[in-house]
């Protein structure tokens, strides 16, 4: 049955009955009742094509309450239900030949830095991204040379440095900017580097 088809048997459902379209389960048991007791065959003065038009009119009426009512419910617990599913978090050593083109970028691009390092491992979370190396940032200038096609292995691209200043030696984290990751790092939505404090 169509939309506009159920509405019309709703409309005639509810002349049939004597109550209004948006009438409640209340009014419209009433209403059967009132019309079961003086239509039914077995009293006298009862109409059967009356009667019978009368409980279609019932079921039709009181099958869109009940149907209302329950397929909400149904609706709300499934929403509540749907989980996001969980993206797996892979972890993997630099690519030998990667690890070796980061190592002569830093050495083709000689600038007077405090430090310069090569992740030895990489995280990867979705499209998120954990660089780690093995040495601990220095207070100063710090120059990490890594990967940019970490998400796109079949487009072998040239490795880039990240050039900061960190007021503090040891352990920590650097953050690559949004602005970075779009002209650097095609396809990621977020590149952290992770330094050990050893």
């Amino acid at each position: 049955m169509t939309p506009i088809e159920r509405v019309r048997a709703r409309f005639a459902a509810a002349e049939v009955l004597g109550v209004t379209q948006h009438a409640d389960t209340g009014e419209i048991r009433t209403a059967w009742q009132r019309a079961a007791r003086s239509l039914h065959p077995d009293r006298a003065g009862g109409d059967k094509n009356r009667f019978v038009q009368a409980r279609a009119a019932f079921e039709c009426l009181a099958g869109d309450q009940d149907g209302a009512k329950t397929t909400r419910p149904e609706i709300r617990s499934k929403r509540t239900t749907l989980r996001r599913p969980t993206v797996a978090r892979r972890e993997m050593m630099m690519d030998p030949e990667d690890y070796m083109n980061c190592v002569e970028i830093l050495e083709d691009n000689p600038e007077r830095t405090d430090a310069d390092h090569v992740p030895v491992d990489i995280v990867q979370t979705g499209r998120s991204l954990v660089f780690r190396v093995s040495a601990p940032l220095v207070d100063g200038v710090n120059r990490v040379a890594v990967p940019t096609g970490v998400l796109q292995p079949h487009l072998r691209s040239k490795p880039t440095i990240l050039k900061f200043r960190s007021r503090k030696a040891g352990a920590g984290e650097i953050h690559v900017p949004d602005v970075l990751l779009e002209q650097r790092f095609p396809g990621t939505r977020s590149v952290k580097i992770e330094f050990t404090g050893a």
